[in-house]
């Protein structure tokens, strides 16, 4: 790894034929060794990594992504150096598909040593200063400089610790300050060794093992900070302002889900904002709130808070308003926990333990309700509540009087609009409402009586109620059946009652009997008349 890193900058030195990329999948050739020596491919791109394989004179196919003994590949930004060692002698191809680029550039040099770091190690911590001792080789007589950093990770930041220059091939032995740095478990130290040659840099670097420091001004670093979960609108505001620290130069707010290792929030803000407000999932249950400040460019002991969000709950109505002046809070897992009860600016204080319910008075129009505790790991809890107190039932208009129709027909529609209606029910089906509030449904009656219910709903749950009885068809009554139920009133009411044939058949019979009299009458008239005749006669 050493000795290419070397190369990267050695390339340029000696530069042999190019090749131009800038076609579909070709296979090309680069470069003819009349014998075998080190080189290094130089493979440039301007849009994304391609696909590149690399021939040698007997066929074998090398693929920089690929491992190999005899190979070192070192991947940039936008290029590629691969190294291969005692390359054989003879014609060496390319194999490329340059995808979205618009042009790919492979260059070829030969390979050379330069400098190496032999080793590099660290001693003992003693009051923030630690020894370190390196080996640089290479050419004979020849300075470096060279330069020794903290790092947390081979591609994190580094923290410049010492600078300086020595003869290649010297022992060196330094002392390097480590007061600059934070507090940290798995540190490592990096050795950057370099001199230029004929206009190019020559380097190379070394790492020594991991080591913990504890910074002496990080213990001294004390604050606070305060957390509050807002549940109803799933929030959490952490506040760092009331801290005396001078020079406070960042604040570092990490958010960990459950027992996350990794932060599902992280970000660095300007001290003077004081306080920032965080989303979170409710369903992760557990979050974790860590805060580290930057002070003097030392960053203090990471200071960590938890929230439950099952470990107590107070339930609050999902809908946005009410017909009732009580309203009924249920709570959960309290422990003796003081709670501050405000609605519409009157407060009280409760103290809620275990489960239960208390009662909050509302009043008529809008309602402001909070519940503001803090638990016993110090989180402040605000339960906030807009509650609309409507006991105004929704009009319901229907487009006739149902009540008392009679009809033949076993189909009936039944239409209305209801102003404020939430919901509407007829005989406890749910009909949909138009934008207007205008409703229609057909119903199917039964033969005899029907009781048809039309139900208006608003959002707070109060109800206007609409009965009709509808008779589908004749009503028949059976006078023997019921003789001992019916009062006289009642028989005449059914006798002469609407669609009855009572009424036809008893008119029907007097009018055959005052026939039959006439008839009578009419006859012994005559008889008697003539009886007088013949004896004038």
């Amino acid at each position: 790894m050493k000795r290419l890193l070397i190369t990267l900058l050695s390339l340029l030195l000696i530069l042999l034929p190019t090749v131009i990329a800038s076609a579909a999948p070709v296979e090309d050739d680069v470069i003819y060794l009349s014998s075998s020596k080190s080189i290094v491919f130089w493979v440039e791109w301007d849009v994304e990594k391609p696909s590149v394989i690399f021939i040698a004179p007997d066929g074998t196919e090398m693929n920089p992504d690929a491992e190999n003994p005899d190979t070192v590949t070192v991947f940039g930004d936008d290029c590629l150096f691969y190294t291969v060692y005692n390359a054989a002698a003879g014609q060496w191809k390319i194999r490329y598909d340059k995808g979205n680029n618009n042009e790919i550039e492979v260059t070829v040099s030969d390979y050379f040593a330069g400098i190496s770091v032999d080793h590099f190690s660290h001693g003992d911590i003693n009051n923030d200063r630690m020894d370190v001792s390196f080996l640089i080789t290479g050419e004979d007589n020849t300075y470096v400089d060279y330069r020794i950093s903290a790092i947390i990770d081979a591609s994190g930041g580094e923290k410049l610790l010492k600078t300086g220059s020595c003869r290649i091939g010297e022992n060196i032995t330094e002392t390097v300050d480590l007061s600059s740095l934070t507090s940290y478990s798995k540190y490592k130290l990096k050795l950057y060794a370099y001199y230029n040659k004929d206009g190019t840099d020559i380097f190379d670097f070394a790492y020594t093992d991991e080591f913990a420091y504890t910074n002496s001004r990080t213990d001294n670093i004390q604050f606070d900070y305060n957390v509050t979960v807002l549940p109803n609108s799933n929030t959490v505001r952490v506040n760092w302002s009331g801290n005396e620290i001078r020079n406070i130069e960042k604040v570092l707010v990490a958010i960990f889900e459950g027992d996350a290792s990794e932060p599902a929030i992280f970000d660095i803000y300007d001290p003077s904002y004081e306080e920032k407000e965080f989303a979170f999932n409710p369903s992760a249950g557990k979050y974790t709130v860590e805060v580290t400040l930057t002070v003097d460019g030392i960053n203090s002991n990471p200071l960590r808070k938890t929230f439950d969000l099952s470990a107590q709950h107070i339930a609050l109505p999902d809908a946005d308003s009410t017909n009732t002046l009580s309203l009924p809070v249920k709570y959960s897992g309290f422990k003796d926990c003081l709670t501050k009860v405000t609605v519409n600016n009157k407060q009280n204080d409760l103290v809620l333990n275990g489960d239960g319910a208390f009662t909050a008075e509302l009043q008529d129009d809008w309602n402001q309700i909070k519940f503001e505790f803090t638990d016993k790991n110090g989180i402040n809890w605000i339960y906030e509540k807009k509650l609309f107190v409507d006991r105004i039932a929704p009009i319901l208009t229907m487009s006739r009087n149902y009540d008392g129709i009679n009809t033949e027909d076993t189909k009936i529609s039944i239409n209305g609009n209801t102003v404020d209606g939430y919901t509407l029910t007829i005989n406890g089906e749910a009909v949909t409402l138009a934008a207007d509030g205008s409703f229609a449904k057909e119903i199917t009656l039964k033969k005899g009586e029907n009781v048809v219910t039309v139900v208006a709903t608003d959002v707070a749950g109060n109800k206007t109620v609409y009965t009709a009885n509808i008779v589908c068809g004749s009503t028949w009554v059976d006078v023997n059946e019921n003789q001992n139920e019916d009062t006289a009133d009642n028989l005449i009411d059914k006798v002469f009652s609407d669609n009855n044939y009572y009424v036809l058949i008893i008119v029907s019979v007097f009018c055959i009997l005052i026939i039959i009299y006439a008839a009578i009458f009419w006859r012994r008239k005559k008889e008697k008349k003539e009886e007088e005749n013949i004896e004038k006669e």
